[in-house]
């Protein structure tokens, strides 16, 4: 009898196929599929899929996508990222485009021990306690603040007023902007933090012409900067206006019309000013024909790029296994040479200086006119 159950527990353990053998591996990708902020989840979403079909097509292994829609809502984010958790055979997450949403679910994705990269999350508070399941494929906002300043700084401006929303990202703004504008001879005759989604910023613009500033530097949504730019120049200010990443997209100049013109900014390169952006494009608009890339784009490519490959070497591992190949992932990438330091941050930097001119924001060519 003992060798009867011993050839059946043999049998068992050696003939039966585990279920991660019979379950292809599932990548999750979460962002802002409707909203405010759509068009920039909607760009991502086909970029992740876009690399999912490509590394699933190179090695013959199908990766199954799920995708989910955040609604930029950190509640909503949270439900997402539990109900990605919540299946073992999600592998890895591509997560984000708002810090707020990132913050809501870090712990989920931690506790899970489900390594996820946020595509646009910015914020450095998401990686700085350097969790081992936590990385981020964008540049922090500290790096994109810092250019900003020095850019205006370099187009000899003297005196930045400063803006930021009420939020953990506005307020990063301003306490990043402001001590090293001081610091390289700037003054700083005003700081102010304001609520999004106002009907009017009018009031915002007499407070800046009370202090007479050379410029502006605005840390915070599409809609509000443009509105605030629109204010600007209904007071008859003329003054040099700047934008960080999260506002420097199309979707401003839209928005502000005209009042556009001039603005600079210190935004993540778009597929087109990247070297391998003509074939990325190739490849998009074959899956996609109608889609529009945004300015995170090429990092949700790259980052579902970094998860999928790493999915594949690392299942056989679990979770665990993923994260590894994660980190110490090395390659190069649309956005250029990837991999990830010890806090979890891509050591790429994919990120230029732009202006509003014709309505299209233009790379600055180093000259006064851009």
């Amino acid at each position: 009898m003992r060798i009867i159950c011993l050839v059946v527990v043999f049998f068992a353990l050696f003939s039966v196929p585990s279920a991660s053998a019979e379950v292809p591996p599932k990548i999750a990708f979460i962002g802002p599929l409707s909203g405010h902020d759509g068009h920039e989840g909607l760009a991502a979403k086909q970029a992740f899929l876009l690399a999912i079909k490509q590394v699933s097509d190179e090695t013959g292994k199908e990766i199954v996508p799920v995708v989910m829609d955040d609604f930029a809502d950190p509640d909503q984010a949270r439900e997402a990222a539990l109900t990605v958790a919540s299946d073992s055979s999600v592998m890895a997450v591509v997560a984000h485009y708002h810090s707020v949403c990132a913050f809501a679910t870090m712990d989920v994705f931690s506790s899970a021990k489900l390594p996820v990269i946020m595509w646009a999350a910015a914020h450095p508070g998401i990686s700085e306690k350097g969790d081992p399941y936590i990385f981020q494929m964008v540049p922090i906002l500290d790096d994109m603040v810092l250019s900003l300043g020095r850019l205006m700084f370099d187009r000899g401006l003297r005196s930045i007023a400063l803006i930021g929303e009420r939020s953990a990202y506005g307020r990063r703004f301003l306490s990043v902007m402001a001590p090293y504008l001081r610091e390289i001879g700037v003054d700083v005759p005003l700081v102010i933090e304001t609520s999004p989604m106002l009907p009017s910023y009018d009031h915002l613009a007499d407070r800046v012409a009370d202090v007479a500033p050379d410029g502006v530097a605005y840390g915070g949504f599409t809609h509000e900067g443009a509105m605030i730019k629109m204010a600007l120049d209904r007071k008859g200010l003329s003054l040099t206006y700047g934008v960080d990443s999260s506002v420097g997209e199309e979707l401003f100049c839209r928005y502000a019309g005209p009042a556009a013109e001039g603005t600079l900014g210190v935004l993540p390169l778009s597929p087109i000013y990247l070297p391998g952006g003509t074939d990325f494009l190739k490849g998009l608009y074959g899956l996609f024909p109608d889609a529009v890339p945004a300015n995170y784009t090429a990092l949700a490519y790259d980052a579902a790029t970094v998860v999928a490959w790493s999915t594949y070497r690392g299942q056989s591992r679990g979770r665990e296994g993923v994260r590894e190949e994660i980190s110490r992932y090395s390659g190069r990438g649309l956005t250029g040479l990837i991999g990830f330091d010890y806090l979890g941050r891509a050591v790429a930097r994919p990120i230029g200086a732009f202006v509003v001119k014709g309505g299209r924001w233009l790379p600055l060519r180093g000259d006064r006119d851009g």
